[in-house]
């Protein structure tokens, strides 16, 4: 009740920083003019109001006048002052030393801790959390066992930099007594340090889309080697359709070489869609029909001439005789308007026998037997009554087998207990 009443005037009194110095500066004088110590305040009421002015006088920041003080403390001037006296003989040069801005506030900064309030709130709550601590503060000093309780949070929250017998060298604070706070801490704050460790698991995975996000974007700029794979894959893979359509075109150039006259309708590639009789009679152009006599008279034409001995040159024989074979082979068997149609089959005959090749080849593999997609053992979920630990199962044979030699060597224990039957 009364550190309640205690606390209510401070933060009546200053806030932040100042509040922070005046507990501390409240806790070592409730110690330091406590029974015994030879330092009485006459006026314990007037102690919160007291630590405040010091506080504020020590941080040099004029948060806390002296009036309000007083009037906080509700007693006149002239005790307030015989208090003040009292509390700064009792702190002495060493309390001075020890509490001038030093608290979490400022080990937070010089250490960097983050996120820092929730240090600050976890620092406090680690303080109240301790049954005795102005006992311990009275004991080991109130730098001790600040320093302790920072430690121990920066700890939990695994803060790298913030070292042990670093931090007892900087702060002058005594080895023993700084492992017996942290021993008090370990004993009563069982329940923080959980509270702690769960709040910072959900500030780990609130922040872990994030990272998620940016990492994607680095990962091109580092390895430029794996799109350069994938494009050489790209390039690569379409090489044997390409192969099969260079050899049509050229097969379709060679055969319009041949047929300078003839202009067929479409590509040789493409197939020729199945149509009616009537439909491709009536699509055959007059032009067509005429083409295929003018070819057969100049074959023939070329033929007499070859067989009378005229003098030709060897290229011009070379290519009527061509013509002629072409003639013959392509149009002797179809009359005049299927010719072209015929013409046009050859390329993509070519082009089909590979897959035809590649397809047959695939139905030559032998069937392998049909693959079960499903296994179902019978009394599956019954299996596991059945079973026996396979280190047990090791010892009980074990223990078998020994006893098996033991009765070899000395016959069976309860032999002679059986009974004998006569027939």
């Amino acid at each position: 009740m009364a550190a309640a009443l205690e606390r209510q005037s401070l933060v009546k009194l200053c806030s932040g920083e100042t509040y922070e110095k005046a507990q501390a500066i409240l806790r070592l004088a409730k110690a330091k003019t406590g029974l015994g110590s030879g330092y009485l305040v006459a006026h314990p009421n007037a102690l919160p109001g007291v630590c405040a002015y010091l506080a504020s006088e020590e941080l040099n920041n004029n948060e806390v006048s002296q009036k309000a003080a007083v009037a906080s403390a509700c007693i006149s001037q002239t005790d307030f002052t015989k208090a003040l006296n009292v509390v700064r003989k009792a702190l002495g040069p060493i309390g001075r030393q020890h509490t001038r801005g030093l608290n979490y506030r400022s080990l937070i900064g010089t250490y960097r801790v983050a996120p820092a309030e929730e240090a600050m709130e976890w620092m406090l709550e680690a303080e109240s959390s301790i049954p005795n601590v102005d006992m311990l503060r009275a004991r080991h000093r109130a730098t001790t066992v600040t320093c302790a309780i920072f430690y121990w949070i920066c700890q939990i929250m695994e803060v790298q930099g913030v070292q042990e017998k670093s931090l007892c060298q900087n702060y002058g604070v005594p080895l023993p007594a700084f492992k017996s706070v942290i021993k008090a801490l370990d004993k009563n704050c069982d329940v923080v340090a959980g509270r702690i460790k769960s709040q910072l698991q959900e500030m780990n995975s609130s922040g872990a889309p994030s990272k998620l996000r940016t990492r994607p974007s680095t990962s091109p700029q580092k390895s430029p080697s794996k799109s350069a794979m994938k494009a050489k894959s790209q390039d690569t893979t379409p090489a044997k359709p390409l192969t099969l359509k260079r050899a049509v075109v050229a097969f379709s150039h060679s055969t319009i070489d041949d047929s300078d006259d003839v202009i067929l309708p479409e590509t040789p590639t493409k197939r020729r869609r199945v149509e009616s009789p009537s439909k491709s009679c009536a699509s055959a152009s007059p032009t067509k029909r005429t083409i295929a006599p003018q070819r057969t008279t100049t074959s023939v034409a070329a033929f007499e001439q070859a067989i009378r001995g005229d003098s030709t040159p060897r290229h011009e024989e070379q290519k009527s005789a061509f013509s002629i074979a072409t003639s013959s082979d392509s149009h002797s068997p179809l009359p005049g308007p299927s010719t072209p149609r015929r013409t046009r089959s050859h390329p993509s005959r070519l082009a089909e026998e590979p897959a035809a090749m590649e397809v047959d080849y695939q139905r030559s593999e032998p069937a392998g037997p049909p693959v079960r997609k499903r296994f179902r053992p019978v009394f599956l979920d019954q299996r596991q009554w059945c079973n026996r630990d396979p280190k047990l199962a090791k010892i009980w044979d074990a223990a078998i087998e020994h006893r098996t030699q033991m009765m070899g060597l000395y016959a069976h224990p309860f032999e002679r207990y059986r009974p004998l039957i006569t027939s």
